[in-house]
């Protein structure tokens, strides 16, 4: 029972130390990528577009000429104006 526990014990040991081993090579010795250059084309950033942040709206999404029109139809509104479309 001993030696089974000692023969564990050691294994265990051993395979801390080799993960340690090899966790400061990854960190610290391992050769580095060069820097990529920023001269090239950047990836376009996933999300929305910021204009489609500002309206509140998911028809939006159909063109500029429906955002014109809710545009002049909620500043109608405080005014009391009819039929303005």
């Amino acid at each position: 029972m001993r030696a089974t526990r000692k023969r564990l014990c050691s294994a265990l040991l051993a395979a801390y130390v080799l993960f340690s081993l090899y966790a400061a090579y990854s960190v610290f010795l391992r050769p580095r990528r060069p820097p990529a250059s920023r001269s090239g084309a950047r990836q376009p950033r996933l999300g929305r577009a910021p204009e489609m942040l500002l309206c509140p709206h998911p028809a939006a999404a159909r063109g500029a000429a429906y955002v014109a029109s809710w545009r002049r139809r909620q500043l109608a509104k405080p005014f009391g104006l009819v039929g303005v479309s």
